[in-house]
This record gives C-alpha cells, structure tokens and sequence, in this order.
C-alpha cells in the first residue's frame, strides 16, 4: 500500500483468510465514506502505511465513525510505519472500544501498531516467531483465541513491514521461515 492508502479486507471462513487477495481492495481514506463493506457478519481486518499514527488519528476515528454509521466495525486495525518513539510508551493513542499492541522501532521512523476490538481474545506471540522477521524489516503477530470463526485451532495475525532498505531475497526467506514455523499450530493439515 502506498502511504495514505488502506488495505482493507473482510473475511467469513478459512477459504476467505488464505484467499484474502480475492476480497482486499486499497481504499483513499477520503473516498471510504463511499464504500461498503458486504456485510456486518464478516472478520475484517484493516492494514495502512499510516506515516504517523498520532499525526492521523483524526482520519481513524472518521473512518470508525463512517463505518459506526452502517453498523459496521474493523476487528482488528493494523498500521505500520507509526513513527511512534520510546517516550511515546507514556501517552499511547487510543482507540475507544480496541486494545493495543505496538513495536517501536529502536531508531527513527518505522513502528507497527495493532488494535484489536475489546471483546476478541487475543495475546501477544511468542518472541520465536516475531524474530524471524529478522531487521531491518518489522514484524508484530496476536494470537486469537477461539473467536468462533475457527472452531479448532487459533487464529495468527499479524502485520509485516518491508524496510526499502536491505535484501529482498533475505526478506523471501523470513517469510519462508515463519510459515514453516507456525504451519502446524494454525493450520487444519
């Protein structure tokens, strides 16, 4: 996604998750009060290259606030590239009615953040699985408990970003990696 754009997708079942390209679309936060989401009984899930999470709160809550209106929410909102610093820790935004998660980067720039709705249980993964998306790049995965979309097993995640900088073949192998690693605890094979 390009900054300012929203990936936004919605899913209903397991086929819809592993075939979300399918049902995504990359949305301009001032044309999201023309859009319409299919309907209010799907998962859906929210990414955006925000460049600065606490510079666009604004834009979230209307975005939030035109989606209340058709009696519609985000499960879980993902946004990279926060620009959250470490002195931010004491003063996180917040998004009424979401918990939060954020990795912050050590050095300037960078930083994802996640917010996932009160009523879904989720906890933090493991750190085994967030370093294998190894630096520069950025990671940051939740753990949902059975939410009722899959009876069996967990639901994993999470937001990746790409750095422009450093190799991409590295980056293919991560990726690799971390699907090797959490293919039997998610998946039904």
């Amino acid at each position: 996604a390009k900054n300012n754009e929203i990936l936004l997708f919605t899913v209903s079942t397991m086929e819809d998750i592993l075939n979300v390209n399918s049902r995504s679309v990359y949305i301009d936060p001032e044309d999201f009060g023309n859009f319409h989401i299919r309907s209010k009984y799907n998962f859906s899930v929210c990414t955006w290259n925000i460049n600065g999470l606490k510079y666009k709160m604004d834009e979230i809550n209307i975005l939030l606030y035109e989606l209340e209106k058709r009696k519609l929410t985000i499960d879980i909102l993902m946004f990279c590239e926060t620009l959250l610093k470490k002195e931010d820790e004491i003063d996180m935004p917040k998004i009424m009615g979401y918990n939060s998660e954020h990795y912050i980067r050590k050095t300037q720039g960078g930083g994802i953040s996640i917010f996932i709705r009160n009523d879904i249980k989720y906890k933090r993964c493991e750190e085994n699985i967030q370093t294998l998306i190894q630096e520069p790049n950025e990671s940051l995965f939740l753990e949902i408990e059975n939410d009722g979309i899959r009876k069996k097993k967990k639901i994993l995640i999470g937001e990746i970003y790409r750095r422009p900088v450093g190799s991409v073949n590295t980056f293919i192998n991560n990726i690799e990696n971390l699907a090797k690693t959490i293919r039997g605890k998610y998946s039904d094979d």
